[in-house]
């Protein structure tokens, strides 16, 4: 594993992504992920980040075996291993699955749920998961994932996980654009910056640009492009939970 990490740091991949689904190794064994229960997600995001990997994640409620404390224990994973959450959404039972096939087998599939994907119709899983009787109270799941939204896209939150992660990141940045290219890039970011100076979380992001620009100026091209991101997750999480409300 140690030998595929560098090679991967030495071709200069720069993102990776984990299948975090859930923090609780009952749930992950229940659902059969085993896979991601002998790894740590917080020791395997500091081993990418070492050599040079900024990790996005995902986070998937609505598993059987789930409990009232999943959800903070989400968040706590979050923030312990600085991943960047790009995926937060309701289970769904998708087509010719295992998941699907026990839920059929156990009559908890909705019939709606038989849908096809590769109908014309256009739906958003976000909004349309959940497709089977819950284990738990289905108003509690979306009432955690409203929490989970509303919680991990906040400015302060992510100015925290960017710092734990810039302190472990070692980037190696063998390619480097022309000149021409990464002086389009400054001043396309630098208009965003100002930009984002008077909304909610500006503050904390020059904050934590200076900061990382002080500690670990190595991983600033990378501070850059989550704050980026985290814009467009943020505004897009307060639409979700308007939906979800």
């Amino acid at each position: 594993q140690e030998d595929t990490l560098a090679l991967m740091g030495a071709a200069d991949f720069r993102f990776v992504f984990f299948g975090v689904e859930s923090p609780d190794s009952a749930v992950l064994e229940r659902t059969r992920k085993t896979q991601n229960v002998g790894v740590s997600a917080v020791e395997a995001a500091r081993a990418f980040n070492a050599h040079g990997m900024i990790v996005y994640g995902s986070l998937i409620l609505g598993f059987d075996g789930e409990t009232a404390a999943t959800v903070g224990n989400m968040i706590d994973l979050v923030q312990e291993s600085g991943i960047f959450p790009t995926l937060i959404m309701p289970l769904h039972a998708f087509p010719n699955t295992q998941l699907q096939v026990r839920l059929a087998r156990e009559g908890r599939l909705f019939d709606s749920s038989r849908q096809q994907l590769a109908s014309h119709q256009m739906f958003d899983l976000a909004a349309t998961g959940l497709n089977f009787v819950t284990d738990r109270p289905r108003r509690q799941i979306l009432e955690d994932l409203r929490r989970l939204l509303r919680t991990v896209y906040e400015p302060r939150r992510h100015a925290e996980r960017v710092i734990k992660m810039s302190a472990q990141l070692r980037p190696a940045a063998r390619h480097r654009p022309p000149p021409r290219q990464l002086a389009a890039r400054l001043f396309g970011f630098t208009r965003f910056a100002l930009a984002q100076t008077f909304r909610p979380g500006g503050a904390s992001l020059w904050g934590t640009l200076a900061k990382v620009a002080l500690t670990h100026p190595a991983a600033l091209e990378a501070v850059a492009s989550l704050a980026v991101i985290q814009a467009s997750y943020a505004e897009q999480s307060r639409l979700y939970v308007a939906a979800l409300e």
